[in-house]
């Protein structure tokens, strides 16, 4: 720590904590304790750094030591549940977690938190009246409203939990659906109507009658009529890679094929560096990442494009290369409603496009209209997704030597990094066990169990529990809570290929069970009819239920829920 003040030293390990380098936050955190042994911040972003390396029982003494030293910050409190969470003394935590808020009564974090450690801890009977409570003071509305449908999940009543999440979904709408209306028409004058338009969707699926939000949509209709460019046979669709996971860029294929219907246009994918499934150095398919996994959508490539006028128009010139400020430059807002409306020769997709935006505007003399979201992406498989023969033929010869004609059950449980997104993941995995007992009693319930997992522990679980029905793919897994695609030292054209054939294994099964909050549960849900009541989501899926009611949705990666947060992370920016 030479010639570094404290707080100089505090700014520096958060900037290596950003930069991944734990270690080294380490090495600078414990100079820092040398400095100042007793210091309650230095005590405390040694907990921080503890955890991030899973050396929890350091973590809990670090934790608890920055507890004493300031008993007063709800923070620390919070830090130190979760470390007693991850070294399983959930009664401590629950304890802990109730002598903060013995002191801070209302804050949220530790409202959420210990509705969720109590749960963990199998204590579901009292989660009833907190997380009602909760609900009624409104302050943690959405993730209380989670907890009562987890309740209902682990005693067996599937609709009824279905029925909270998407309460909890529907809730941050419905209490601030005002101010949502003033951000639309601000967005309005900033020319992003497909954000104005999605957000007051959103308000009108959740409150109908809300007289702003429908003179809004009926304003943005009258901006669009008679401007929806004609049919452009000759124009092409390009779809480029988001670079997130896998089924998150596919959904994202799916808007650009709808897209493409509705104007006119051939499609074209063209997946560079930015996808996250492709080995730097490698030629990939002729630097089409795409077409490591399906056949081409079209018989023609960038090539055929050059010189062609281009929407949105900084990709005139530049079709082959990969722009990477796409969403944190100086990039103007494009969104569905400015691509449909385009008449440019080629629609360049390079941000969140949905089947769920562009369905209200759908002709009425279209044949896809009428079409419900499911059918859409069904339809839409059928004409242009096609594997590539040699992955065609692997799937074929795994159901042939796995399942020998049998009906088989697909399950998709996500790894726990999850949590982040979704922070109570934990317990939705939790429930396959219980679930698949209590179907296994059902005279057309399969034997066979397909299942599906980038988590090591989650696959070793179910095998462990139901070891002569299990089958799986031989593919790589993590043994943390980490994704598989950051690692450098792994193939990860191989890991695209292994998340493709298991979503079109799934998709031969006779029944299926995931969770709707993951891209690869939402994709196997959709792209198949699935027989009634034979596609079992443990969360619902969101797509259908959860884009009108998350307006922040279009051209982001923004999630439901407010998460509980990464430990300490919402207060690792601050000295306290």
């Amino acid at each position: 720590m030479v010639n570094l003040t404290l707080e100089q030293a505090w700014v520096e390990v958060n900037r290596l904590l950003v930069a991944g380098d734990v270690n080294g936050a380490a090495d600078l955190g414990l100079a820092m304790l040398v400095a100042e042994p007793k210091h309650p911040a230095v005590l405390y972003l040694l907990s921080v750094v503890r955890f991030r390396q899973e050396q929890w029982d350091e973590a809990v003494g670090f934790a608890a030591a920055a507890l004493q030293a300031s008993p007063m910050e709800s923070s620390r409190y919070h830090n130190l549940c979760l470390a007693l969470r991850e070294i399983g003394d959930l009664d401590q935590a629950v304890t802990i977690a109730e002598a903060g808020l013995a002191v801070h009564p209302a804050e949220p974090d530790l409202v959420v938190l210990r509705l969720f450690l109590l749960l963990e801890a199998g204590r579901s009977d009292e989660v009833i009246p907190l997380a009602t409570a909760a609900v009624i003071n409104n302050d943690t509305a959405p993730l209380a409203l989670a907890a009562l449908g987890l309740v209902q999940g682990e005693r067996g009543d599937h609709s009824m939990a279905m029925r909270y999440f998407i309460e909890g979904a529907q809730r941050p709408v419905r209490d601030r659906a005002d101010h949502l209306v003033e951000r639309a028409a601000h967005a309005i004058g900033h020319g992003n109507i497909s954000y104005a338009d999605l957000t007051y969707r959103a308000v009108l699926a959740v409150l109908p009658d809300h007289r702003r939000a429908r003179n809004g949509q009926s304003h943005i209709a009258s901006l669009i009529a008679g401007t929806v460019a004609p049919q452009r046979p000759g124009g092409y669709v390009l779809c480029k890679a988001m670079g997130w996971g896998f089924w998150s860029d596919m959904l994202h294929v799916f808007g650009a094929f709808l897209l493409a219907e509705l104007t006119g246009r051939t499609p074209l994918v063209h997946w560079g560096a930015r996808c996250l499934y492709g080995n730097a150095g490698s030629d990939d398919a002729g630097n089409n990442r795409f077409e490591q996994f399906f056949l081409p959508t079209a018989p023609v490539d960038l090539g055929t494009l050059a010189g062609l006028d281009c929407f949105p128009p900084y990709w005139d010139g530049r079709l082959g290369e990969e722009i990477t400020d796409i969403f944190s430059g100086p990039r103007p807002a494009i969104g569905e409603l400015n691509l449909l409306t385009s008449r440019a020769s080629v629609l360049v997709v390079d941000k969140c496009c949905t089947v769920h935006n562009l369905m209200p505007w759908i002709g009425p003399e279209h044949p896809l209209q009428g079409r419900s979201e499911p059918e859409l992406y069904r339809v839409l498989a059928e004409k242009y997704l096609r594997l590539v023969p040699e992955l065609a033929a692997e799937i074929d010869a795994f159901i042939d030597r796995h399942m020998g004609g049998e009906p088989f059950c697909a399950l998709h449980l996500r790894n726990e990094k999850k949590q982040h997104e979704l922070p109570f993941i934990r317990l939705l995995n939790r429930n396959y066990i219980p679930l698949i007992e209590r179907l296994s009693s059902l005279p057309d319930f399969p034997q066979r169990l397909f299942v599906m997992t980038d988590s090591k522990p989650l696959a070793d679980t179910m095998a462990a529990r139901f070891p002569d029905r299990v089958v799986t793919y031989p593919v790589e897994r993590s043994s943390n809570d980490r994704e598989l695609y950051y690692d450098a030292t792994l193939d990860r054209r191989m890991l695209g290929r292994d998340v493709v054939r298991d979503v079109f294994t799934a998709l031969r099964a006779d029944w299926f069970i995931g969770n709707g909050a993951t891209s690869v549960s939402c994709a196997i849900d959709l792209l198949k009819a699935w027989p009634e009541d034979r596609s079992r989501l443990l969360y619902p899926n969101r797509l259908i239920h959860f884009w009108d009611a998350n307006p922040y949705a279009f051209g982001r990666n923004d999630k439901l829920y407010r998460s509980v947060p990464p430990f300490g992370w919402s207060h690792l920016f601050e000295m306290r």
